[in-house]
Order: C-alpha cells, then structure tokens, then sequence
C-alpha cells in the first residue's frame, strides 16, 4: 500500500493537533482543497475534493465509495468496504485482503471460496471506478469473466444448450468450479 496510502499531515491554524483521521483521500484532493484555502472556485475539470470538511470535523467519512488504483499496465486495485482487492492482470493473479481484521495484509483470501461473493461485489465496484477514470485496460477478460474460479476459468451455460454433449461436459465442470455459489445443491 506505500503508493495508495501515503502519509499525509496537514498543519496550519485552526487544524487540532496528533489527531488521526481514518478517512480515505486521494492525493490529488491537495489541489481543490488549496483552492478552497484559497478562496478560488475548483475549476468544473477537476473531478477531486476538498478535504477541508473533514479536517473542519464536519465530514467523518470519506467523499469516494471506493478508492482506486491503477499502475501501468499490471496492476489495478480497490479498497471498498473494508476490504482490498489487488489485480495483476499480466500474471492474472488476485488478492484479496479484509482490512479490519489484517490491515497489514498478511492473509490472502482470494483463494477462499467463502470470500467469493464479496471477490465479486469489489470487481464489480472496480469495473464502476474503471470506467469512470476512462481506463480501457480489459479486465473482464482475464478476472471474473461473468464467473469466477481460482483454477479454471468458465461460463455457465443457458439450459436449452444442454443437449450438447460438450455442453453437458462444461455444466458440470462450472457447477464444480461454483460450487461456493449454489452451495450443497448440486453435491
């Protein structure tokens, strides 16, 4: 996390001082938050906040559900929710880490099946910020292509494809590989 979650310290008048505030930022909230110092209107292309509010102590949380990272090409990121989900798209790895209970990331729980729900809540929420940022990287591709498995990567199939031999064949293997989705019944 040393380039998500920087060290940021703000001292000036009125700012309490050895508070700590939890709430998540982004660096560039330095710039409108100057402005507003400033008494100078954010121009309408500036997409970041103020964190006056929150050093003010009117705001306790965060403006962004979500906070995302991107470098280059082989890695994108979110944190959500108390958790963080990492993607290495070059190596199609996943990490998965809950930080309320390891804010040190010392347990992946990506491989885990229990944790697949909320492995799709956070995709689904990177997708969101990914597109909102303009970022083309494909994703989808290579990471929870519709479905999700540690080790083999599948789509489920619509019922009235069934008869076919192959079909059959790729049902099962997605039942096995989702069995965390549809829990016992298919045991």
């Amino acid at each position: 996390d040393h380039s998500v979650r920087v060290p940021f310290m703000v001292v000036g008048p009125k700012v309490e001082k050895g508070v700590s505030i939890d709430a998540e930022v982004y660096l560039q909230d330095i710039m409108p938050t100057t402005l507003e110092l400033a008494k100078i209107e954010k121009p309408d292309h500036v997409e970041f906040n103020s964190i006056l509010p929150i050093l003010k102590g009117d705001q306790t949380v965060s403006c962004y559900d979500g906070i995302y990272g991107a470098y280059l090409d082989n890695q994108r990121s979110v944190r959500w929710n108390g958790y963080k989900m990492i993607l290495y798209p070059t190596i199609k790895k996943v990490r998965l880490y809950n930080l309320k209970t390891d804010p040190l990331e010392q347990h992946d729980l990506a491989g885990d099946d229990r944790t697949l729900a909320i492995q799709k809540k956070l995709f689904a929420r990177l997708l969101e910020l990914q597109q909102d940022v303009g970022d083309k990287l494909d994703l989808k591709s290579n990471f929870f292509g519709g479905w999700f498995c540690s080790s083999i990567h599948t789509k489920l199939i619509e019922p009235s494809e069934l008869f076919d031999n192959f079909a059959i064949v790729r049902w099962f293997v997605a039942i096995e590989c989702h069995r965390s989705e549809f829990g016992e019944i298919f045991s």
